[in-house]
């Protein structure tokens, strides 16, 4: 048997047998006894002649319908291509714009990093509107929009009884675990699926943060499915969000003195920038121990430098806005004496 690709059908209007009258206003009486379902012909059709034709010797059709089989492309696991998006359904918060949906963000912009924080987007990891991607779809009390994430990507479990807080990759995250959220207070997950949705967004901003959905959620992604480093069998306590922050050092740095890297991306969406860089960092996690060890030693005594000069630099800029805030403030004080 073979599957038509296309097919039309064209439906022509009915009398149901259950009312009296030739309008439809709702008002006439019940036909009792109730008659027989019939089709309409030119000389059972209702007195105002309404399905007929300008010549009235045929009836009308009410309705074409056509259907068409459209094959729809395979869902993509976005752990084979990256692993650090949300969905393009995804809500963030913008200063001057407000509440919007992640795919109208913009290199530029101020989003909502924190409960009292805002924080420039610097760049994409991954940017596209097309194509079904796998998402852990992560419910939590007292918010009706629940968060559409990559399972390797981070969020922030915090231990109620501690108040401490561990970045893990979202598949490692439990429904009656406590998650950071836009306010001071943590919310309960109460249910977790797996789901498909349309698009896939991976800002990054200078902190590392990113609210979406009401849920403070990391930037990064965990290149091991665990919150920190294994180095062989040995699991250290590097935390990945960290590591992924500090070795991401020197595209910050390169933004806070001017310099714009250019915004392109291959056929998956991923960013040029960012690409290459992850897949040598996943294949180093594939080799053994030693190498690992070595290699992310390595990595950190090169990089220090350049993390150690953002820190200040974000230190010096700091004072700089809070001593041009206080000048403004003292010369207002002083116009007004």
């Amino acid at each position: 048997q073979t599957w038509y690709s296309e097919f039309s059908m064209t439906t022509y209007p009915y009398d149901a047998g259950t009312e009296e009258g030739d309008d439809y206003s709702g008002d006439n009486s019940a036909t009792d006894p109730q008659e027989p379902v019939m089709r309409f012909d030119v000389n059972t059709v209702p007195n105002t002649g309404v399905f007929l034709n300008d010549s009235e010797d045929n009836v009308l059709p009410v309705a074409m319908w056509t259907c068409t089989i459209v094959e729809e492309p395979d869902p993509i696991d976005i752990g084979d291509i990256g692993g650090l998006c949300f969905s393009g359904s995804s809500l963030v918060e913008v200063k001057g714009k407000g509440i919007i949906s992640i795919d109208q963000l913009n290199v530029g912009d101020e989003v909502r990093v924190g409960p009292d924080s805002f924080d420039h987007v610097f760049g994409f990891g991954h940017k596209t509107h097309s194509g079904k991607f796998s998402y852990l779809e992560i419910k939590i009390t007292e918010n009706s929009n629940s968060l559409k994430i990559s399972k390797s990507h981070m969020l922030f479990v915090v231990d109620i009884g501690s108040g401490e807080i561990h970045a893990v990759p979202a598949s490692d995250v439990k429904v009656g675990d406590w998650l950071s959220t836009d306010s001071t207070i943590p919310a309960q997950v109460e249910d977790i699926i797996s789901v498909f949705d349309e698009g896939a967004y991976a800002p990054f901003t200078k902190s590392g943060t990113i609210v979406v959905n009401g849920i403070v959620s990391s930037n990064y992604v965990s290149l091991q499915d665990t919150g920190t480093l294994k180095v062989g069998s040995v699991k250290t306590s590097l935390n990945m969000h960290f590591l992924a922050h500090f070795f991401t050092s020197p595209f910050r740095v390169l933004t806070m003195i001017g310099v714009q890297m250019s915004e392109s991306y291959n056929a998956n969406g991923v960013s040029t920038w960012i690409d290459l860089p992850h897949k040598l960092a996943k294949d180093l996690l594939t080799q053994n121990g030693i190498i690992i060890g070595v290699v992310v030693s390595l990595g950190m005594i090169a990089i220090l430098p350049i993390y150690a000069a953002e820190l200040v630099m974000s230190l010096y800029l700091s004072q700089i806005i809070l001593m041009f805030a206080a000048f403004v403030l003292l010369s207002g004080v002083y116009k007004r004496s």
